[in-house]
């Protein structure tokens, strides 16, 4: 039997070579959902890894963001090829093994959280504030979406989803921001351009008839009228709306990207017709009105009376309900609230508790449920796991149950 023996060469170091720099090595496990991405060369070219130079990388696909872990391997492992053929002195020589790398860690991917908290860093002097400000503006400094993927460790869908919540539209490529002052002057004349009288009319529900004895007779009574209550959404016209925009300033593309958050084209219909969510438009108008006040205490019955002035006929969707998550309220005298928009607290779960506690030693269950929902989709089982990490329930003089800081000392 011939045995055949084979050298082993390390490769030439770049430094003492003088030659190009040698590659760096890194074992990277993937779960199988990302192994399958790979595998379709439809979709390979969609996963990348992210992040700025101050920021841990990430991996990314277009809708999932992944976390980097190096793992210590129990046993180093050699990145190795085939080199030139040897000779080792004894006519046995085989081709040479080239050793390139000793990796001492595997990197793990795990499901990691999106970070996207510096677009309003990131965007700020590229506001939009009306066509007439527009004549002779600079865009050196503006952002374009791919460039911003550069700044952000986020997947696609993540910095999208930031963008609809930071109110940015796209102007010729170019990201723009919609401040607060803007939308307060705009927003209202496109709401109060709409038919009110083309909502779905939402009657309260009514008790069953009574009867009552009359000259030995069971007489019925008749019912209240319905109580019409407005609801949905009303079908509008979209040149109408952009020319009612046109009039406060607004240009049409900026107009457009602004329709796509509050409605769609409806189904079935010409591209004309929009069906426009009103609780959102009137939902937006609160907020942006909330904001324009700054973060400090405002009265609040003064707020709530400007609300639904601006409104007009949709003040009845008006309340405090409808901006849950982007306010704080005091109790009096007077009663006081406070712009406090979830946009603005970190995705990180840990980091996010920090900040609400920081905020509020004592918060209420229902209060604070509505700034960590998004951390977990809604879902009761996960939102209990973060309340069972970082919270401790406290039991208050009056008997009330309230939501404290689990470590005080973190």
């Amino acid at each position: 039997m011939s045995h055949h023996r084979r050298r082993v060469v390390f490769a030439p170091n770049a430094s003492t070579s003088g030659a190009t720099p040698a590659p760096s090595y890194s074992l990277l496990a993937l779960p199988p959902a990302l192994v399958s991405l790979l595998s379709d060369p439809a979709t390979a070219s969609s996963i990348e890894i992210r992040g700025h130079k101050t920021d841990a990388a990430v991996l990314v696909t277009d809708s999932q963001t992944y976390a980097l872990r190096g793992v210590q391997n129990s046993n180093s492992l050699m990145v190795a090829s085939s080199g030139a053929q040897g000779a080792m002195g004894d006519g046995t020589g085989g081709k040479d093994i080239m050793l390139h790398a000793t990796l001492h860690e595997t990197l793990e991917v795990v499901q990691g959280v999106a970070r996207t908290d510096k677009v309003e860093a990131l965007l700020k002097g590229s506001e939009y504030v009306g066509e007439d400000a527009e004549e002779g503006r600079s865009t050196a400094k503006f952002q374009t979406f791919e460039t911003l993927t550069t700044f952000l460790p986020a997947s696609n869908l993540a910095i999208r989803t930031a963008l609809t919540s930071h109110r940015v539209v796209p102007l010729n490529d170019y990201l723009r921001p919609l401040p607060p002052s803007y939308l307060l002057k705009i927003l209202p004349p496109l709401l109060t351009s709409l038919n009110p009288t083309l909502l779905p009319a939402e009657p309260e529900s009514v008790p069953p008839p009574k009867k009552k004895l009359k000259a030995g007779k069971d007489k019925a009574v008749a019912p209240p009228a319905p109580v019409e209550k407005v609801a949905g959404v009303v079908d509008a016209e979209v040149e109408e709306m952009l020319d009612t925009l046109d009039s406060v300033d607004c240009g049409n593309e900026v107009g457009k990207g602004l329709l796509r958050w509050f409605g769609k084209q409806k189904e079935g219909k010409k591209d004309g017709v929009w069906e426009v969510n009103v609780e959102e438009l009137v939902k937006e108008v609160g907020i942006v009105l909330l904001a324009s006040g700054g973060y400090g205490k405002q009265p609040l019955d003064k707020y709530l009376n400007q609300w639904r002035t601006l409104c007009g006929s949709f003040a009845p969707l008006c309340g405090l309900p409808l901006i849950a998550s982007s306010h704080l309220t005091h109790v009096g005298p007077p009663p006081q609230i406070t712009y406090f928009p979830i946009s603005r607290l970190s995705p990180d779960p840990a980091t996010r508790f920090n900040e609400l506690f920081g905020v509020k030693a004592r918060w209420e269950e229902a209060d604070m449920i509505r700034f960590i929902d998004d951390l977990v989709g809604g879902e009761k089982k996960k939102r209990d796991g973060l309340v069972l990490k970082f919270v401790r329930k406290v039991k208050e003089a009056d008997g009330r149950t309230t939501w404290a800081a689990r470590n005080l000392w973190a």
